[in-house]
Formats: C-alpha cells, sequence, structure tokens
C-alpha cells in the first residue's frame, strides 16, 4: 500500500526531508502512489546556467529543493559518485566484470521500474528510483566528451501521447530500422528518453544498441511512462552539459510525436528550436539533425527544415511506419552514410546548399541562426 506524506512518523519526515531532500508533493507524487498536479503536467526547477527548466518524478541521486539544480544538470551525492566511479572502474579489471557491470547498466531502466510501480514498501520505492535512474548517474559522473570527430545520441519522446494510436510501436519500428545504419562503423551511442523530465538509457560510453539484448531493453524502458513534452530546451541542456565543441560533427536523432509543451517560454512549441540552435551554434556546436515526426503534427514541415538546414535528414510517419518505401529508405540512407565523416563531408555540404537555394526561393524557411555556407573552393 502507498504511504502518503500525512501517513509518516515525525521520524520518517525528518528522514525524507534532511536526508533525501524530498518535499511533502515530491513524496506524495512518487512514494505516496499519486500524481501532484502541476501546470502543464511539469515540474519546474533551476538549472545551475540559471534558466527555468521543467521536471518529472524526483531523482533519489541528485534530489534537491525547489531552489537547487534539476535532475539533469545536479551532480549525485558525494557516496553516489564514490560507489558510480568504484564500479565503473572495476568493469576494466575483467571481461566477466565488465559484462557484469555491462548488464546491470542495460537492465538497471527496467528492475527500477518494476520496483517502482510494485514495490509494497516505501524503502523498496526509493531503490527503484536509484536502481531507475542508475545510466544517469554514470552519465552525470563522467566527464564531458569532446566531439573530435562525431558524436551521436538519440533522444526519445516517451510522453503519454506515444502510447495512442499505436504511435509508440511505430517508433519501436523506426529505431530498430535506424540502429544499424547509424551505429555502422560506430558502436557507442547515447540514448535520452524524455517527458516531463529526462532519462538516460545508455551512457555515451555504452555500446548497448550495437547489440539485440541491448536494443531490447532499450525499446522496453522506452514505454511512454514520463510526463508531458520538454524537449528543445532540455536538448539544450544536455548537450551542453555532456559535450564540448571539438571541430567534430554532433549527430543528434529525436523521435516524437508532437510539440514541446514543458519547456520555458520561448523554447515552447515548433519554434522552441530557435532559441536552442541559436544557443548551441553560438557555443561552437556543429549540430546534424535526424528527425521522425511520428503521426499527423501541426507544424512538422518545420522540422524538416530544421534537418535540411543542417545537413541532416525527415522523415513523416502519419500512419504505419514502412522501411521499405522511398521516403524510409532515402531517411535510413542518409542516417547511414552520414557515419562515413570523409565520404558525407561532400554530399551533407550538397545538401546543406539545396536547402539553401530552397530558402532564397522561399520554398524552405529561413533560419537566423544559420550561418551561411562559404562558397564552393575552385
Amino acid at each position: 500500500r502507498a504511504t502518503h506524506w500525512d501517513e509518516l512518523t515525525p521520524q520518517q519526515r525528518a528522514a525524507a526531508t534532511h536526508g533525501l531532500q524530498w518535499t511533502r508533493g515530491e513524496w506524495d507524487a512518487t512514494v505516496g502512489g499519486g500524481r501532484v498536479e502541476h501546470e502543464s503536467k511539469c515540474n519546474v526547477g533551476t538549472h545551475s546556467h540559471g534558466a527555468s527548466i521543467r521536471r518529472g518524478p524526483p531523482d533519489v541521486a541528485s534530489l534537491g529543493s525547489e531552489n537547487q539544480q534539476s535532475s539533469l544538470s545536479s551532480q549525485p551525492s558525494a557516496p553516489s559518485s564514490a560507489m558510480m566511479t568504484v564500479l565503473a572502474s572495476d568493469q576494466t579489471r575483467s571481461p566477466f566484470a565488465g559484462a557484469l557491470w555491462s548488464a546491470v547498466k542495460h537492465l538497471a531502466p527496467l528492475v527500477g521500474k518494476f520496483l517502482v510501480e510494485e514495490g509494497r514498501h516505501p524503502a523498496f520505492k526509493m531503490v527503484g528510483l536509484a536502481v531507475q535512474r542508475l545510466p544517469g548517474i554514470v552519465d552525470q559522473i563522467s566527464p564531458p566528451v569532446a566531439v573530435r570527430d562525431m558524436e551521436t545520441c538519440i533522444y526519445l519522446d516517451d510522453s503519454p501521447s506515444m502510447t495512442e494510436g499505436g504511435a509508440l510501436e511505430e517508433g519501436h519500428a523506426v529505431l530498430r530500422a535506424a540502429t544499424s545504419p547509424l551505429l555502422r562503423d560506430r558502436g557507442s551511442c547515447r540514448v535520452v528518453k524524455f517527458g516531463g523530465s529526462p532519462t538516460v538509457l545508455v551512457p555515451g560510453d555504452d555500446d548497448a544498441l550495437s547489440g539485440a539484448a541491448g536494443a531490447m531493453m532499450v525499446q522496453l524502458a522506452w514505454d511512454g511512462s514520463s510526463w508531458g513534452t520538454y524537449m528543445w530546451h532540455m536538448i539544450e541542456q544536455d548537450v551542453m552539459a555532456r559535450y564540448q565543441p571539438g571541430g567534430g560533427k554532433l549527430r543528434l536523432m529525436v523521435i516524437t510525436d508532437g510539440e514541446d509543451t514543458c519547456s520555458p517560454a520561448g523554447y515552447n512549441g515548433v519554434q522552441g528550436m530557435d532559441p536552442m540552435m541559436r544557443a548551441l551554434t553560438l557555443a561552437g556546436f556543429d549540430i546534424e539533425w535526424h528527425i521522425v515526426v511520428i503521426g499527423r503534427v501541426p507544424g512538422s514541415r518545420r522540422y524538416a527544415d530544421l534537418a535540411a538546414a543542417t545537413g541532416g535528414s525527415f522523415l513523416a510517419v502519419e500512419d504505419l511506419f514502412d522501411e521499405g518505401s522511398e521516403d524510409a529508405r532515402r531517411f535510413l540512407d542518409t542516417v547511414e552514410r552520414s557515419g562515413e565523416l570523409g565520404a558525407d563531408a561532400t554530399r551533407r555540404r550538397w545538401r546543406r546548399e539545396e536547402y539553401q537555394v530552397e530558402a532564397r526561393e522561399g520554398r524552405r524557411e529561413k533560419f537566423d541562426w544559420l550561418k551561411a555556407l562559404p562558397p564552393p573552393s575552385s
């Protein structure tokens, strides 16, 4: 049975408040079995850069009061950091330890989810939350990655609307089809699902998607169980926290069925991509977008223009995903070729030049954050 805040003893409340740093609302929303009603079903926190952000259920490993950092940017407690560092270093001592550590990371989101949903005692729910966030803790304690040649991250829309009308099943089908082209010759790829807050499913140093079991775990964890759609601002903050410009290309793939509903003002809706791209471009990142929109989404043409402007690709799945269709083959081919850094550089330039011609002719939207390509060298 769920235990609500008012049923706790004074000692238990003190432990939750001072030990876990949970508020009454966070306890009842997570452990008490109910959800606290928030505007747009998004909680509000404060990012380390000072911007207001929104988040979902509290993270045991990095929970703070409302005036502290959010779960996306905050660092885990010292004991958690030390424990994760020891575990991560232990995996390098033997092949068996490495395989065990990899299995723990891959299964953590599912095991944690089971404990949170099925645990009959608050302690099991707390442990479940901690286990569920294990990949995120590993990700947080790792140093930012310098993008020297190419890095890849997939963002998966985990909002409840993905469970309606078969959108999640079509998203799974797209992910299965795109995995091999995306990872050809490059086994590691970060995976983050997002709803009202981001949840890391695969840390950046992991090759989970390159194996059938790991890919299946990612699909099972991508279940539409998050709140809201916190996308553009989350991606900006995530990239800034986890990567550093290094002269290479950062491939970002997003699979979504709608607009951003939870980001701060300016980042809401389909227009929210603009402040994100301004910030990332100004920071020195070279972003290449590969975007999949599930269903009929208002303003989805702007998603296509974003992908074209960065030399990436776009796919609209309005009904059922057909891997053999012309649009799907074109999308998957572009994704696969984007991993060929030397050979694809010319093709990417052609795609961007084609976008600029179409933008001048009024067939594509012009973005004020996009720097014009230099003229071709003679």
